[in-house]
């Protein structure tokens, strides 16, 4: 059955967003799927169309700024902003239970949410979602920038090495890449690194007492570092950081898994 894609109009701050999302409403427990900085809801369509997510509700949620949400130039891209907006969208479909799985940027998101949906929260599986300014990436490189000089020639390069690049993952991250307005990876990237600055958000990762798990890619093992002892970590073999394409079918497997728990 083909995914089909909701508008949910939500007003915030003055502004009048769209927020696009694959909808589908089965049960009480939602999947909530959150997208990273390269990436829309797009990602999630392999794994929405597993066998064992039939038995839930899912909503991938396309961030402001990306895909086929609204994308205006003199909005913050603050991540605590994003999160509040996705809060906005969870209210309108008066969900009471969910199932956060959030990666990289989706990630961060799902972490500012421990706390203001501590209530309805029942698990949140965290895919390398960033907790330091060392562990940033991309997002890091491009806040060394004065957004000019991105604009003008980093953006670029950034697809460009995409276009290049022999990652399982890079032809469909230059894809999507492409419709991602330099402003929106700017600002978000910025915010990103803001975030990982401030120690907030290892401390609301750890501090929860919602299940949670945490996905690392076997080829950033050093992540492994940063996660808390104590803290559930699954290393996804032949992975990066984009593992759900690397490594869809292990990806998939853990998830069911960690559920199904």
């Amino acid at each position: 059955m083909p995914l089909t894609e909701k508008i949910f109009n939500v007003s915030y701050k003055g502004f009048s967003l769209k927020v696009a999302a694959f909808v589908q409403e089965r049960s009480s427990e939602y999947l909530l799927c959150l997208h990273g900085l390269q990436a829309n809801k797009e990602l999630f369509k392999p794994l929405l169309e597993q066998e064992f997510v039939a038995k839930y509700s899912f909503i991938a949620i396309d961030c402001i700024g990306f895909g086929n949400s609204s994308k205006p130039e003199d909005f913050s891209y603050d991540i605590e902003e994003q999160a509040h907006i996705v809060n906005e969208v969870i209210n309108q479909l008066a969900i009471k239970k969910l199932h956060i799985i959030g990666h990289s940027l989706g990630g961060v998101i799902g972490t500012l949410l421990l706390q203001p949906l501590e209530s309805k929260i029942l698990s949140f599986i965290n895919i390398e979602g960033n907790f330091t300014l060392n562990d940033s990436g991309i997002s890091k490189i491009v806040a060394e920038y004065s957004f000019e000089d991105f604009k003008n020639d980093k953006y670029m390069q950034i697809q460009n090495d995409l276009k290049q690049s022999r990652e399982p993952s890079a032809f469909q991250r230059n894809k999507w890449i492409a419709q991602i307005p330099d402003y929106v990876f700017y600002q978000t990237s910025v915010s990103l690194v803001d975030w990982a600055k401030s120690g907030k958000l290892l401390q609301l990762f750890a501090q929860s007492s919602s299940k949670k798990v945490y996905m690392i890619g076997d080829k950033n093992r050093v992540k492994r570092a940063i996660v808390p002892t104590g803290i559930q970590t699954i290393v996804i073999p032949n992975a990066g950081h984009f593992m759900l394409l690397d490594n869809p079918k292990v990806c998939f497997a853990v998830i069911k898994t960690f559920l199904q728990k």
